[in-house]
C-alpha cells in the first residue's frame, strides 16, 4: 500500500495525535482514532492491520491521501 498526502495537505504529530492542515479548504482537522491508527502504521511503515486497507481507502475517498506508484509514504512536518 503506497499512499502520500494530497498536494495542499500537511500534517504534524503533537500531543500523541496527528493534526492536518488542508490549505485548499482552509481548515485544520484530526482523524477518528481507528483511521489515525491506520495512518500511523502507514507513516511508520509498520505491518498493516487487516482493517487498514478499508480505512486508508476511506482516507483516499475523503481526499486526504492519494495512491502512489512509487514507494512513498506520508511525511509529517518535522518538529521545530
Amino acid at each position: 500500500m503506497n499512499f502520500e498526502l494530497r498536494e495542499g495537505i500537511s500534517c504534524c504529530e503533537t500531543g500523541g495525535r496527528f493534526l492536518f492542515l488542508d490549505l485548499d479548504r482552509n481548515r485544520y482537522f484530526a482523524l477518528a482514532p481507528e483511521a489515525e491508527q491506520a495512518f500511523r502504521r502507514l507513516v511508520a511503515r509498520d505491518a498493516p492491520a487487516p482493517e487498514d486497507r478499508a480505512r486508508l481507502n476511506g482516507l483516499v475517498q475523503s481526499g486526504l491521501l492519494v495512491p502512489s506508484d512509487w514507494d512513498a509514504r506520508p511525511r509529517p512536518c518535522p518538529a521545530p
